[in-house]
């Protein structure tokens, strides 16, 4: 038997670039986040190295935009028809001890479900960018996220997924909890 800790961030890689599995995987109730015409147009892509490069934390105040989220547009339906996004506080040891803002993507497409972790969250100027992997906080970036608009308003944000060798996917979502726990 294949050691899971292995499979899964590759399947979970295939599936962002395209090479995924092709069978029908069920929708979460409600069917799915976007219309043609409410759908995000893509945009911009942010390399791992911008992130690198990038400030410390997003250009929001915390309390703005932890919490947990419910996708109500993509860009890409092929990729995400509906999605869960969870963003929220956790402490780290190396290379010191502190707390950092970190999220899971959750995001259901026709033939595959795919589960992301954000961490390394930072701004260039007052775009929020992460890096995103697949499987551990700790594996090497299997991508980026930028935040492209953050309404404190309405609770919504919008972000671009940019996976490594993958065309950037655009995602709105709409908070429906400042709670980031279940």
């Amino acid at each position: 038997m294949p050691d899971r800790r292995r499979v899964i961030p590759v399947l979970v890689l295939l599936s962002l670039t395209g090479a995924g599995c092709t069978s029908a995987a069920p929708v979460p109730a409600g069917g799915p986040a976007s219309s043609p015409a409410s759908a995000p147009r893509p945009g911009p892509a942010v390399s791992v190295a911008d992130v690198a490069r990038a400030a410390p934390g997003w250009p929001a105040p915390k309390a703005a935009y932890l919490g947990r989220y419910k996708l109500t547009g993509s860009s890409d339906p092929s990729f995400a028809r509906a999605g869960l996004l969870t963003l929220f506080m956790r402490t780290i040891t190396k290379p010191k001890k502190m707390v950092v803002p970190s999220g899971i993507l959750s995001v259901y497409g026709p033939g595959a479900t795919s589960v992301l972790y954000l961490s390394q969250f930072g701004h260039l100027g007052q775009r929020g960018v992460a890096d995103v992997t697949a499987g551990l906080y700790a594996a090497p970036p299997a991508g980026t996220v930028a935040l492209t608009a953050f309404t404190a308003d309405s609770h919504t944000l919008t972000l671009v997924l940019s996976p490594s060798g993958g065309a950037p996917v655009t995602m709105r979502f709409t908070r429906y909890s400042a709670d980031p726990h279940p």
